[in-house]
């Protein structure tokens, strides 16, 4: 826009107007050769400087465009690995097919021993092709793999297969802001994991200072406000929003009494204890804010006060996490024993994992994920046990001790007092007949007969053993009860003098 030149109260000058007339050619030039440019370029404006808000919405739009444009190519590349896993399985269904219809022909009467060898080798020559299968890559990305892309998922030594891939879901952004799986992970298509052994036992961990309140409740966490504390006189409010563990919780309650008190917060191994100062009487209420329920979520609210009585806590329940000391797990009886470790026994082999030296879950975990058993230790998804998995297919797996408690004492011994019968030979149960179904002969000739009718678990059989009317003398006595050495049951005699 051309600028003002200033109009004399007298007459114009011509020098005055010649200017005027300069200027608004300039002007009229560079609009005529903006308008130019925007024709040429097809832009109607070329640096930002000349429209900001119109730059800064082209900007946007523009990002947007590139977005949606990478979108689509993340799109196109996903649909191609999705069709590529989509005939590999296509492949496996069709060798399973021909695999049933070779085990049918074998197990029909007019088959001879010649055709069922045939049959044999036929069904080991579609393993090899089925771990073939398993193991296509596209692209440089093996498709079955999880997030380990970079090997070959399955290793087949011709007698067992093993899964090195994990369950890792690899994903991409199909659109802004919206990611999505690409892939199907071995574990997921070919059952490539045993069946689990789920632990059995809540080892919920005792509560630290350095508990973070992310952890507690198995994991859900809790999201904190303000809480009031009041002596019956006087009251505070306290804000903990800052706070990240329950040490925090703990200084923040006792930097934040009621004027004149004194408050003491004591962290016990299940929650929190909250104390006042008895010289001054009073009654400790610990109330909400009308719109809150912080209180609540520490389990600490007490809104009729308890006079001078500590406030004590509920149960706060924190996750297992991998820097969990293993000294904290509160496994209800004795300190837990790491000396001894445990037995797994996993493809027809037995395997020592030793556990003397862990002193986080971590660590226990690392000890049998780096042992040479085959299998994948985790953390339950509940956040309070144990669950681990053969990495051999096809095979039988169980838990065992080692000498001592280790696996009763974290819940994954397979075979516990409470395992129930018709758990046992692979969900086959145990038979029975009328009357009686096994006997004992005792060192001393003594024979007890046991009849497991109405039992239903290991115990059950443990008690009969041990409570037979001619096995009470303790002298004499056979005892039944789980191995310490493994994962079955055993007998022992404890007079070791005399013969028989």
């Amino acid at each position: 826009m051309p600028g003002f030149y200033p109009v004399p109260s007298t007459r114009t000058t011509g020098m005055l107007a010649q200017a005027q007339l300069l200027q608004q050619l300039h002007h009229d030039q560079l609009d005529i050769q903006r308008l130019t440019q925007q024709i040429s370029t097809g832009y109607r404006i070329s640096n930002p400087s000349e429209d900001a808000p119109a730059a800064q919405r082209g900007q946007t739009l523009q990002r947007m465009l590139e977005l949606k444009a990478q979108a689509r190519i993340n799109l196109q590349t996903s649909q191609s690995y999705l069709d590529a896993s989509d005939n590999t399985l296509g492949n496996v269904a069709a060798t399973l097919n021909d695999v049933r219809a070779t085990a049918l022909e074998a197990v029909s009467d007019t088959s001879t021993d010649a055709m069922r060898q045939t049959a044999a080798e036929q069904v080991a020559n579609a393993l090899e092709q089925l771990v073939a299968t398993a193991n296509q890559n596209f692209r440089g990305r093996y498709l079955f793999g999880g997030s380990r892309t970079n090997g070959p998922p399955f290793v087949y030594d011709g007698t067992h297969v093993v899964y090195q891939g994990d369950e890792g879901l690899l994903e991409s952004f199909v659109d802004v802001d919206l990611p999505y799986a690409t892939n199907a992970t071995g574990a997921e298509v070919f059952g490539a994991y045993s069946i689990e052994v789920r632990g059995t036992v809540d080892l919920n961990p005792a509560l630290s200072a350095d508990t973070p309140l992310a952890a507690l409740f198995g994991g859900r966490g809790v999201s904190l406000g303000s809480i009031v504390i009041g002596d019956g006189t006087s009251k505070s409010t306290i804000d903990l929003s800052s706070a990240a563990t329950i040490g925090d919780v703990k200084e923040l309650l006792e930097a934040n009494p009621p004027t004149g008190r004194t408050i003491t917060a004591t962290i016990t191994a299940t929650g929190l204890t909250v104390d006042i100062d008895d010289a001054g009487g009073g009654n400790l209420t610990i109330r909400d804010l009308p719109d809150g329920n912080t209180a609540q979520q520490l389990r600490i609210l007490s809104p009729l006060g308890t006079g001078v009585t500590p406030v004590v806590g509920g149960d706060l329940n924190p996750r297992l996490q991998l820097t969990t000391p293993l000294a904290s797990l509160q496994t209800g009886g004795p300190p837990l024993d790491l000396a001894s470790g445990v037995q797994v026994t996993n493809g027809g082999q037995t395997y020592t994992i030793d556990t003397s030296t862990a002193a986080t879950v971590e660590d226990l975990l690392v000890a049998f994920n780096s042992s040479p058993a085959n299998v994948l230790a985790q953390i339950d998804a509940g956040g309070d046990r144990l669950v681990i998995r053969s990495r051999l297919s096809g095979t039988d797996f169980s838990i065992g001790e080692n000498g001592g408690t280790t696996a009763a004492q974290l819940g994954i011994r397979s075979n516990t007092v409470d395992t129930p019968l018709t758990a046992l030979n692979h969900g086959l149960g145990v038979s029975e007949k009328a009357g009686i179904d096994f006997s004992i002969v005792r060192k001393d000739g003594v024979q007890l007969d046991i009849d497991i009718a109405g039992a239903a678990t290991l115990g059950d059989v443990i008690d009969l053993i041990n409570n037979h009317p001619a096995n009470l003398v303790p002298g004499t006595q056979v005892v039944a009860r789980l191995a310490p050495g493994g994962n079955g049951v055993e007998l022992f005699d404890g007079n070791v003098g005399g013969a028989g």
